[in-house]
């Protein structure tokens, strides 16, 4: 089994274990969630169009798995998607 698909598995297997958890314990959070998810979409969208008006590749596409990082560390996490998509570019 590759890197990837292992990697893949262990963080499918926490986000469907904090699925579980935050249903259980705090509906509201949920919406939290969602909320950080669109603001992902929204932030991603905003700096590859901003990148691209400056002439410059764009690193991170918005797509689940980057909405969902985004969504679960917020800021910090969209951060963490741009470093390391610059750093293995």
């Amino acid at each position: 089994m590759s890197h990837q698909a292992i990697l893949i598995l262990i963080l499918a297997a926490v986000f469907t274990y904090t699925i579980v958890r935050v249903i259980k314990n705090k509906p509201e959070y949920l919406l939290l969630l969602g909320i950080r998810g669109l603001f992902t979409v929204f932030f991603i969208h905003l700096l590859n169009y901003l990148c691209t008006a400056a002439s410059l590749a764009t690193v991170i596409a918005a797509n689940p798995l980057s909405i969902a990082i985004g969504a679960f560390l917020g800021l910090p996490g969209i951060i963490f998607l741009y470093a390391s998509g610059v750093y293995l570019a």
